[in-house]
């Protein structure tokens, strides 16, 4: 009897062993396409958000970045072409009211002094041939007189 007893126990393990092998590689199978889902789902995910993320960050830094370089360069040509203009302007208008007011000042201070040398020059002049025709004439005067004194 024990050796009945021996192999159905010896049939009833083979049979257990079937049982939990096939329950083993249905688990087995479950776990590996439950892996693979999760892998491709993963992936998936993680490639669709790092895609967004990345062009969202790279738009949102490409945009900052260029609209502040171009208002920092902007601002700068800007400032440094105003103050260029504005220096040469001034330069240019301080030259020309200079050489304007240095020329009628100028003019004006030589007709002044030439209207007023002439003017000295011709009186003095004058009063000259004055003082002379009239000491002329008083000699001829003084020299006719003492020669009609003579005649008679």
């Amino acid at each position: 009897m024990p050796f009945i007893c021996n192999a159905f126990l010896q049939a009833r393990r083979v049979k257990l062993l079937v049982t939990v092998s096939k329950v083993d590689a249905d688990l087995l199978n479950r776990a590996y396409n439950l892996s693979v889902c999760l892998s491709v789902c993963l992936s998936v995910c993680l490639s669709v958000c790092l895609s967004v993320c990345l062009s969202v960050c790279l738009s949102v830094c490409l945009s900052v970045c260029l609209s502040v370089c171009l208002s920092v360069c902007l601002s700068v040509c800007l400032s440094v072409c105003l103050s260029v203009c504005l220096s040469v302007c001034l330069s240019v208008c301080l030259s020309v009211s200079l050489s304007v007011s240095l020329s009628v000042s100028l003019s004006v201070s030589l007709s002044v002094s030439l209207s007023v040398s002439l003017s000295v020059s011709l009186s003095v002049s004058l009063s000259v041939s004055l003082y002379l025709c009239l000491s002329l004439c008083l000699s001829v005067r003084v020299s006719n007189a003492r020669s009609s004194d003579m005649l008679c």
